[in-house]
Parts: structure tokens; C-alpha cells; sequence
């Protein structure tokens, strides 16, 4: 090769190395960037190795676990005493996973001190998540609105139309913000814009809520930032631009940032090109037209008024024709709900008409048990199966979400959840149909006059592992984490070999009903005793997977206990609190006086009491997840620490 041919063809790859390193730094996500940042100076400062900042340390890490367990992928909570004691807020963005959620507030962790030269408030966000430290609690309540920090880049984009540019931006951030608000559990909703001009073909935006705001807390939070977006980045033309916290966030952008397609969809088409001036001919044609539109609108309001007439004249008729218009909704629906199931295939469960589970039950002769939510009956399938038909109460709910969560419900499969083998839609009419459990519920036997010899220590032990092998399922291993919010004893059915399944989980979504449950603010729901602190109010923590951990806690002692840890019961006896007694006794050997046991099955006893309490913990952050549950079955009774005593005098 010729020496000028080789020189040409060595700046030839110089060159499309550097294009190829340009295009790699453009490709490198947000999060990799430097947070945007809002460091306060009032709070002063911490140094380097002081107890606040161990303090932090440790808080970080604790909501990070906490947070990347969560369905809700946020966390809050405070750590150490006066006057070096961390309060933090962490909130992913809603679309982002578990692991990336970790990795987001690790790096926070590691920015806590650098980014704003260790100052005790302190505020960071970066694309897939937002973190909020300091000193005081204030921006913990759910009504505080200030300390806003201001999110942009300094890239501008080019456009002809930048009042049109802000117009679009604003019409698609609120009715982003609008549907986070009127139409996601979680508080959350990403959005996109189609438009005509080049400029600005695409913008993506995101509204989040911390999921411990109301939905009239989160839209007035979130319409805020909307007036202030509007203030603050009118007429700068920035690529990606938003502001966060401190409980609710937006943000806008002319590339994708979110994971997924957009909740909320706006398009905008071209301008049509000017109509030509009116002619005198086409001005006639006008007149002609306008006086043509009169004459429809006419005869219309005279058919309207003809047909109101007839239906109140001849009412048996009328009633007719809106059975006919009402019974063809009712088809429309049918066909809805029909092609929600066949897109599911296989993995759907069994639709039965309501005939026919009346014929599985015996026209609902052979009653097992009633409860909020409906009477269970046994019944028996065409092939031999003995199944357990729960008839819920009539509702008149959306049946398309009814059947979203039966689909959930029926993709579920593990041997400690109870099986669902199909349901019934039928207007109204709805109901379950599960394996049956030939030997009831756990409560039928704990709370008997002697639980210990109908089913042995041993299996009691057997049973309390399977039902936290089964939430850990519901947790984190199945299609779509499931939180049940009413573990107790009555939920917890046993078949043939006493082997628990995990029985109800999904039903309060489904029934939309209050009954024998407690009401609460927020749509929280459980039972009486075993409800985690958090659901009874958000100053405790946030709803989350340890909700039901806190359940389960409370459900071991009374396996051990033998005895209903409800407050009015207790009140009627000589007994104290069951959680009271065990802490003021079991440090000293007395701990087990409550309950039969003997010295080869004390060991078993006691592993499932100190288990037991730690789960019930009053602040979830101080709570082992299920998994951390299992690790401490698997260890010896001496490795299991006496957790700190909790005050429930104010929880029961």
C-alpha cells in the first residue's frame, strides 16, 4: 500500500474512534451523571467519622433494603438519639426495579457527604431515584410542600414554536400529574407527547408520588410543581427539566428516560393550511349550508322530544327499549371481560357460568364459613374435586379489575398458597373457586382447649415455616409481588397432612368492602390485632411487604400462646397483653409459663417467640423481611438475640 493511502487510511480510524467515544458518553445514563442537588446551610454541618454521620450511614442502608423490598419502592424513617439523630426519605421512580432501586440509593449513599461538603440537609436526585437527609423531621409530614429542588440540564433545544413548546409540556404534565393521581394505586404515571414540529416531536414526562400522600395530598403537591415548573422553566427550551420533593416529583424531557410505554398519550396534528377567502358565490353556499344545519337541528330536537313523549306515554315499552340499550352494554362488557381472559391463554383459570357453580354447591347447601368478604361453601367439580366456593357479596365494582386480580390470583403456584381453580363473573354476581382444605383453618385449632396435643410442637413448627415459605412466594417470587395484608390464623388453611396455605390474599382489592375489617384512612384494611402500625397511620413507616411480616409476628405468638392477642378479650380476664407478658418474663426464665410445653419441645417454643418478636416490631425498619424470617428459623436458638421492648400499649 502507498504511503499517503496508509496515512489516509490511519486518520480514517483516528477519526471514527472519536466519534465512537462521543457516541459512548452520550449514551451513558442519567444516573451516571452528577445528581442534581439542593444543599441547605441553616442546619449546619457534620464532620467526617461523627456519630450523625454513622447514624446516616446506617439509616441509608436500612431504607435502601427497605426501599428495594418494597412494591412501593419507598421508604422513610429516622435513626439514632438527640442530637445526632438522621431522618431520611427515599422514592424510586415507579417504573425502575428492584435491583436498580438498590443501586440508585447506594450511590446516594455514597453522595450524601461529598455532594454537599457533608451538610446536614440535603437533598439529591438522579434520574431513577430521589433521597432526602437531614437533621429534623419537618419534611417527613405528608403536608410539608417546601424545599423543592429545580432539576435541568444545560442542553437547549432548537424550535420555531417555543410558546407552543411550553403549552405542550404544561397540557402534558398535568394530565400526566391527573392520571398518577385518578388512576394508579402507586401514585405514579409517565407520559409522552406527539407533535408535528421537529423541534419538539417527542416529549416524556413522569409525576410520582411518595405513596404515603393521600390522592387529594399528591394531586394539590403535584399541581404545585406544575404552577412552579411553569414560573421557573417558561421560555428556556431545556431538554430535560423538573423538580422534586419533597414528596412528589416531575420532570420533563425530549428523549426517553422512562421504562416502558407511556401511561398518558397526547398527540397534536399539523395545522391545516388557511381556508381561501369566501367568494360572493361561496358566501351564498354558506348561508345555504347554515340554514341547512338549522333545519337538522330542528327535526333532531322534534325526534328527541317525540321519543321522551312516547316513552312516558307508553312506560311498559319504554322500559323495554332501555332494557334493550342497557342489555346491550351489559353484551359490550361481556365481550370486554371475554377478550381480557382469552389474551391471558392458558395461564387463565376457568370461568364457570353462575348456574353452574350453583350446581357445584348443591344450590349452596353445605356451609363452611362466612366472613367480610363472602360464605364459603363446599362443592364438588364434574371430575370428582372437592373445591371450596367463596360467593362474594354482590358488587357492582368494574369487573374488568375483578378480573385483572383473579388472573394475578390464578397465575400464583406455590405449595404453601392455596390454589384458585376458577371464578365466576356474571354481572353482579361473582365468586372463587379454591382447593379444598379438608382440615379447616389454623384457628380452629390453636385456639381449642388443647391446640399442643391435637397438633404437637413439632408440626406447629412445621406449619409456621411453610406459611413464611409461602408469604416469601407472595413477596417476591411470584409474577406480580403481592402484599396480603390480612395474615391471621382464620387465612391460613390446612389440608389432609396439616400443611398450611395461605388462603384470602388479593380479596380485599376485589370486594371493595369494608366489612368485618377496620376503617381506616387511606382505603387501609386488615384485621383487629394483627394490623402492622404503619396501616393504622403512615407516621410509623410506609405500607410494605413488612406490613405482613408484622402479621405474621403476631400470628407465631399466638401459635405459641394458645390465645386471641386481641385487647377486649384480654380485658375480660386476668391476662396481660400476650406481647407485655412475654417481654416482661421471657428474659427470666419465665417466658413460657403461657403455654404447655415440656423441655424437648421448650427450644422449639422459644426460637418461635423470639421470632415472633422481632417481627412485631413497631417501626417496619427494625422488622426482618420474610426472607431474613426464614435465616433466623435456620439458626440455632442461641444465635437469636432478645429484640427491644416495644411499647403497645398505644397500638392495641
Amino acid at each position: 500500500m502507498h504511503m499517503p493511502a496508509l496515512f489516509n487510511l490511519l486518520a480514517l480510524i483516528s477519526r471514527l474512534k472519536i466519534h465512537a467515544l462521543l457516541l459512548l458518553l452520550a449514551l451513558i445514563p442519567l444516573a451516571a451523571a452528577q445528581p442534581w442537588r439542593k444543599c441547605g446551610t441553616i442546619n449546619g454541618t457534620y464532620s467526617a467519622g461523627s456519630i450523625y454521620e454513622s447514624n446516616l450511614g446506617y439509616l441509608l442502608r436500612t431504607l435502601r433494603e427497605n426501599a428495594s423490598y418494597s412494591p412501593s419502592l419507598f421508604a422513610s424513617g429516622t435513626f439514632g438519639a438527640a442530637p445526632d439523630t438522621a431522618w431520611a426519605l427515599v422514592l424510586c421512580r415507579g417504573d425502575v426495579s428492584a435491583p436498580d432501586c438498590y443501586d440508585c440509593i447506594t450511590r446516594a449513599g455514597g453522595d450524601a457527604a461529598t455532594a454537599c461538603n457533608r451538610s446536614m440537609d440535603v437533598a439529591l436526585s438522579y434520574s431513577p431515584c430521589y433521597i432526602r437527609l437531614s437533621n429534623h423531621h419537618d419534611f417527613l409530614d405528608p403536608t410539608t410542600n417546601s424545599g423543592e429542588v429545580y432539576l435541568h440540564n444545560s442542553a437547549h433545544i432548537t424550535i420555531t414554536d417555543v410558546h407552543g413548546y411550553q403549552q405542550a409540556v404544561t397540557s402534558l404534565l398535568s394530565a400526566t400529574v391527573q392520571y398518577a393521581v385518578d388512576n394508579s394505586s402507586r401514585l405514579f404515571a409517565t407520559g409522552q407527547w406527539v407533535g408535528p414540529d421537529p423541534g419538539f416531536r417527542n416529549i416524556y414526562s413522569v409525576a410520582q408520588c411518595a405513596p404515603d400522600l393521600s390522592p387529594v395530598q399528591c394531586r394539590n403537591c403535584l399541581q404545585g410543581l406544575v404552577g412552579k415548573w411553569w414560573t421557573t422553566f417558561h421560555y428556556m427550551n431545556l431538554e430535560a427539566a423538573g423538580i422534586a420533593g419533597p414528596r412528589c416529583t416531575l420532570r420533563s424531557q425530549v428523549s426517553p428516560f422512562y421504562i416502558g410505554s407511556a401511561m398518558v398519550q397526547q398527540t397534536k396534528a399539523a395545522e391545516p393550511a388557511p381556508a381561501p377567502a369566501p367568494t360572493a358565490a361561496t358566501r351564498g353556499q354558506s348561508i345555504g349550508s347554515k340554514r341547512a344545519v338549522m333545519k337538522i337541528m330542528l327535526i333532531a330536537a322534534a325526534t328527541l322530544l317525540f321519543l321522551c313523549i312516547y316513552m312516558l306515554t307508553w312506560h311498559r315499552k319504554g322500559r323495554r327499549l332501555w332494557f334493550i340499550l342497557c342489555n346491550k352494554s351489559s353484551r359490550n362488557n361481556e365481550n370486554n371481560y371475554e377478550a381480557m381472559i382469552a389474551s391471558y391463554g392458558s395461564l387463565a383459570p376457568k370461568r364457570y357460568m353462575y348456574s353452574d357453580v350453583m350446581k357445584i354447591t348443591s344450590s349452596r347447601s353445605n356451609e363452611l364459613g362466612k366472613g367480610g368478604y363472602g360464605v364459603v361453601f363446599k362443592g364438588r367439580l364434574h371430575d370428582g374435586r372437592l373445591v371450596a366456593v367463596k360467593f362474594l357479596h354482590d358488587s357492582n365494582e368494574n369487573g374488568g379489575e375483578f378480573v385483572n386480580e383473579v388472573m394475578s390470583i390464578g397465575r400464583t403456584s406455590h405449595v404453601n398458597v392455596v390454589t384458585l381453580f376458577g371464578f365466576c363473573l356474571e354481572g353482579s354476581k361473582r365468586a372463587l373457586i379454591y382447593e379444598y382444605m379438608s382440615n379447616s383453618s389454623l384457628d380452629k385449632f390453636i385456639y381449642s382447649e388443647d391446640p399442643k396435643e391435637i397438633l404437637g410442637w413439632e408440626k406447629l413448627y412445621a406449619i409456621a415455616l411453610g406459611i413464611a415459605h409461602g408469604l416469601e412466594y407472595l413477596h417476591y417470587s411470584c409474577n406480580t409481588r403481592i402484599v396480603h395484608f390480612d395474615i391471621k390464623p382464620q387465612n391460613i388453611l390446612l389440608d389432609s397432612d396439616f400443611s398450611p396455605k395461605i388462603a384470602d390474599f388479593g380479596l380485599a382489592k376485589l370486594c371493595h368492602t369494608k366489612e368485618s375489617k377496620v376503617s381506616m384512612t387511606g382505603g387501609a384494611r386488615g384485621t383487629i390485632g394483627f394490623i402492622a402500625p404503619e396501616v393504622h397511620s403512615r407516621t410509623f413507616g410506609v405500607v410494605s411487604t413488612k406490613s405482613d411480616v408484622y402479621s405474621y409476628g403476631m400470628m407465631l405468638l399466638e401459635m405459641v400462646g394458645g390465645r386471641r392477642n386481641v385487647k377486649s378479650i384480654v380485658e375480660k380476664s386476668s391476662e396481660k397483653y400476650f406481647p407485655d407478658w412475654i417481654y416482661d418474663h421471657f428474659s427470666q426464665d419465665e417466658g413460657l409459663q403461657a403455654c404447655d410445653i415440656t423441655s424437648e419441645t421448650a427450644e422449639i417454643a422459644r426460637k418461635m417467640t423470639l421470632i415472633g418478636l422481632w417481627c412485631i416490631q413497631v417501626l417496619p425498619m427494625y422488622r426482618p423481611t420474610i426472607t431474613r424470617v426464614l435465616e433466623m428459623f435456620e439458626r440455632s436458638l442461641d444465635e437469636l438475640e432478645m429484640p427491644p421492648k416495644q411499647n403497645f400499649c398505644e397500638l392495641v
